[in-house]
């Protein structure tokens, strides 16, 4: 059982790897990236609104 999760854990970090390596990992990371940023963007005014 534990050689399964195993070779399954190494598939998994391979995958990975070979996603973030490519020029899809790429553009997920840019639209994580610029969501995030967004989302700050909308937070600004709840917290101003919040803290006064």
């Amino acid at each position: 059982m534990a050689s399964l999760i195993s070779l399954l854990w190494r598939a998994l970090v391979r995958l990975n790897a070979r996603i973030d390596d490519s020029l899809v990992g790429d553009i997920l990371g840019a639209i994580t990236l610029f969501l995030g940023l967004y989302g700050l963007l909308l937070a600004v005014p709840v917290l101003e609104g919040v803290l006064k």
